[in-house]
């Protein structure tokens, strides 16, 4: 670390170097740091960060690069990183700060998928708030024109929210990517709607989902849709798997979870009853391998109409 200057007008140089590090959930390998702070009327901030690898709650990301140049009170900032095994990003834009928010503008978004690049269509603005973060209408559409997803609305932190999501063909292979999953063990495409309001720790979630031409572990099946709806920490919803016209799959569910988005306990599973309720009618037994891997080498068709009750602990 290096200072200069006078005591009214100063420059601080530092440069620091991490090679592990682990705060919480968080850990960093192979971290430097360089950064300059020229004390001047409205301060002029340098940054420079490189990550060998970084891992948060179970996602990894590597090859970590930041750069923030500017005034402090109007950064500009570039970002990009490999994500998990199957993807890369880079961004950059402009931050700003005041009393009443953090402002986060994205100038420019692109995202390396296995199916797609993905792109932001135009530039779009995150606003940090005590109460929520409010999402401009934002859209991000695939290199081929086939894929959209649109996000708009506030998430809500210490007050109340009002967020929807849009999914227009989306590559399963590309939403498994995110997850961090191998998205080779998937096929076909999501569409849908969700809706969440509400606070935090109460939210209200709801939408509707549809998949056409899906394949996973072997399980084939032309078209999935269903609704879903959280509200009182319980999750419900309703699936069907249709077949040429005709539903030869319905599964119904009803589960006490805590979905909170903050203050949630570390065992999201609540005490109270459960219900699932599957009705088959001549379904591919390809389905049982996908659902449970202990099952193998299954052929022919299922007829079926069972369910599950009790509790998580003690299921019936």
């Amino acid at each position: 670390m290096n200072l200069t200057g006078s005591f009214d007008r100063f420059g601080l140089l530092a440069h620091g170097q991490a090679p592990a590090l682990r705060w919480g959930s968080l850990a960093v390998r192979g971290g430097t740091v360089t950064g300059r702070w020229q004390s001047e009327e409205r301060v002029v901030v340098e940054l420079d960060a490189e990550v060998d690898s970084l891992s948060w709650g179970g996602l990894r990301e590597a090859a970590v690069e930041a750069r923030v140049r500017g005034r402090r009170d109007s950064l500009g900032w570039f970002a990009r990183s490999r994500w998990g095994e199957s993807g890369a990003w880079l961004a950059g834009g402009t931050l700003r700060a005041d009393s009443a928010a953090t402002q986060v503008v994205i100038d420019s978004l692109g995202a390396l998928l296995p199916s797609e690049a993905w792109f932001l269509t135009r530039g779009t603005r995150l606003a940090i708030e005590d109460s929520a973060v409010v999402v401009d209408s934002t859209a991000l559409i695939s290199a081929s024109g086939g894929g959209r997803l649109m996000l708009s609305g506030r998430v809500p932190r210490l007050g109340q929210g009002d967020f929807r999501v849009s999914l227009e063909r989306v590559p399963l292979a590309d939403a498994w990517a995110l997850a961090q999953r191998d998205p080779g063990e998937v096929a076909g495409t999501v569409s849908g709607t969700m809706a969440l309001s509400g606070g935090a720790r109460e939210p209200l979630v709801e939408g509707r989902l549809s998949l056409q031409d899906v394949a996973y572990r072997g399980f084939h099946a032309p078209y999935v849709d269903g609704t879903f709806k959280y509200d009182a920490r319980r999750l419900g919803g309703e699936f069907a798997l249709w077949r040429s016209g005709q539903r030869v799959l319905g599964i119904t569910a009803d589960l006490p979870l805590d979905l909170a988005l903050r203050d949630a306990p570390p065992d999201r599973k609540l005490p109270g009853p459960l219900s699932i309720r599957v009705r088959a009618d001549s379904v591919d037994l390809g389905f049982l391998e996908a659902m449970a891997p202990v099952v193998r080498e299954t052929s022919g068709r299922l007829s079926a109409d069972f369910g599950i009750a009790g509790t998580w602990r003690q299921p019936e």
